[in-house]
């Protein structure tokens, strides 16, 4: 019977998405990040750029999936990184140009494959948006790393991304 209701399930999500036209669009924007150390933030933060693509699928008139692919310079001052990530956003609209956001996201680093840092990175994504004009969306995200970073946890014990990030984004 759970195999049924799943499999259910899945043919239920895959009409809805195959009904919806999906909207196309492009980010930019900057990322005010830092590392956290056994919970406390002890790096200097860094300034860095993102920018990306992303897909649009209404659900109905209240929620959206939106999966992204974008590029994230993170970490901090000491501990520069690069990430090509992959969030998979739920937007939760609260008005017609308000909504809310929450997803999964992993990264992948993409430069210096051995420099002690894991080159996967998982995170929880939580942020609003705010619909300027029509297709004009301003961004405020958090972004809470959910994985030691470093290969050598004995190196740096329960360290951890975290980082805010603002974007502007269009939709074409």
């Amino acid at each position: 019977m759970k195999q049924l209701l799943a499999i259910a399930f899945i043919l239920f999500s895959l009409n809805c998405f195959s009904q919806a036209i999906p909207k196309y669009g492009f980010k930019i924007g900057a990322n005010f990040s830092d590392l956290t150390f056994e919970g406390k933030d002890v790096a200097d933060t860094r300034n860095g750029f993102a920018t990306g693509f992303f897909i649009s699928y209404s659900i109905n008139d209240k929620f959206k999936i939106q999966p992204e692919l974008q590029y994230s310079a993170q970490g901090s001052k000491q501990f520069r990184v690069e990430y090509l990530q992959l969030p998979v956003l739920g937007k939760y609209f609260v008005t017609k140009n308000v909504n809310i956001q929450l997803g999964p996201q992993v990264g992948l680093k993409i430069h210096e494959f051995q420099d002690g840092l894991k080159n996967l990175d998982y995170a929880a994504v939580g942020g609003v948006g705010i619909n300027i004009i029509e297709n004009i969306e301003f961004d405020i995200r958090y972004s809470f790393g959910l994985q030691q970073i470093f290969d050598d946890p004995n190196v740096f014990q329960d360290s951890q991304h975290r980082y805010v990030q603002v974007t502007i984004a269009y939709t074409l």
